[in-house]
């Protein structure tokens, strides 16, 4: 999101980390240390991350998108 009005934007982000060591589709539980740099899993986690972070715009500081 861009603001170029030089007005104070209210924002929410949430991350879900429930979802982070876990495989997409069975809830299975990735062993952390299998998701470390080189490791099988490495690419699963970060993606996992990518995809739990939610933003946006929340003037009404309720957590919901406004």
């Amino acid at each position: 999101m861009v603001d170029v009005s030089g007005a104070n934007t209210n924002l929410t982000i949430r991350m879900d980390v429930r979802t982070w060591f876990r495989v997409g589709g069975t809830g299975a539980l990735i062993d952390p240390a299998s998701a470390n740099v080189g490791q099988p899993n490495e690419g699963a986690v970060r993606e996992n991350i990518k995809n739990s972070i939610e933003a946006f715009e929340d003037d009404d500081r309720d957590g919901d998108q406004d």
